[in-house]
């Protein structure tokens, strides 16, 4: 503790009673508990202790149970929401026969969050809905992965920016560290969601989907996700395939010659089985790409729930330890 004294006279009455009033500059300070940052609050103790007289010789008159802020300048930072005065008698293990006076001055104060809030945690709250649009993106676009590592690098400056403000301490991890780094693990998961998608998609015709994979996706998922039925979906595309068949199949009654009837149904018989194969890959190639569509609606609402559930608790949580002075006990 620092101290700034003047000189200050002593008062001598006729009764004896002498009286010194002393006063100066008092700079301490005190630990901070970092754990709720930044909507925390904070209290710091001064202590006023003699030990040259014991409560026989000196006593502590205290009028007030607090002390007042009349002189206070308001902080941009802080708030002063409490004070209190406490008076004991302190008895030490070296003089166990006598008690010294102390008295103890405390001042309760709570960080003002707003600067935080509107240039740290109202970005990242808007990134984290930015990162749901990687779900929405159609994977033909080839920007899923991209904004995922976008967001992902956005995460990690805000992340930097709050290890400048806080102290250098490893006692406790601040609730707004904690926040982003679990958006950063969100944000990991959903470039590999991603990628995941993307691998379904362009899988190919050249193996088709498990019978256990289409029977997950389309008799569970699809349903429970409100997206069409594979009954919808597969009727569509046979519908499709058999309108193709139809046109390229229908030979003209009176074109081909009895000389040339063989070759012409040799040839048809060639384009119908070339088409039947190409129908083929392209029905694999859709299931794998309608169940890409439907596992990357799944990620999106799953997302969806770990990106709204922590947000509610942070609200939850600053409301319950930024409100009433009772917090402190």
């Amino acid at each position: 503790m620092f101290q700034t004294y003047r000189h200050f006279w002593i008062t001598v009455r006729s009764t004896g009673e002498a009286r010194w009033q002393p006063g100066g500059t008092f700079a301490f300070t005190c630990a901070l508990d970092m754990n709720y940052y930044p909507f925390d609050n904070q209290y710091c103790t001064m202590e006023v202790e003699t030990w040259h007289y014991n409560s026989e010789k000196l006593q502590f008159n205290i009028s007030k149970h607090e002390f007042g802020l009349e002189t206070y300048l308001q902080h941009g930072e802080w708030e002063v929401y409490k004070t209190l005065v406490r008076y004991e008698n302190v008895e030490y293990k070296y003089y166990q026969d006598e008690q010294f006076p102390e008295v103890f001055f405390s001042i309760f104060i709570r960080r003002k969050y707003t600067f935080y809030f509107m240039y740290i945690l109202l970005p990242c709250i808007m990134l984290s809905f930015v990162l749901l649009m990687t779900f929405l993106l159609p994977a033909d676009s080839g920007e899923k992965v991209n904004l995922g590592v976008s967001i992902l690098v956005a995460f990690s400056v805000f992340l930097l920016i709050v290890a400048e403000k806080v102290p250098d301490t490893s006692d406790a991890v601040p609730i707004i560290a904690i926040y982003l780094m679990y958006f950063m693990a969100i944000t990991a998961l959903s470039v590999m969601a991603s990628t995941i998608v993307l691998k379904l998609h362009f899988k190919g015709s050249e193996k088709k989907p498990p019978k256990w994979l289409q029977s997950f996706v389309f008799d569970c998922l699809a349903p429970l996700l409100c997206q069409k039925s594979h009954t919808h979906w597969h009727t569509k595309q046979q519908l499709r395939n058999s309108i193709t068949m139809t046109f390229v199949s229908s030979p003209s009654e009176n074109e081909c010659k009895p000389m040339k009837e063989v070759c012409a149904c040799s040839e048809t018989e060639s384009e119908r089985g070339s088409a039947d194969e190409k129908a083929k890959r392209e029905k694999i190639t859709q299931e794998w790409k309608k169940i890409a569509e439907v596992i990357d609606h799944l990620f999106f609402c799953t997302f969806l729930f770990l990106i709204i559930l922590p947000l509610g608790g942070l609200v939850v949580f600053a409301h319950i330890f930024h409100t009433t002075e009772s917090d402190i006990k």
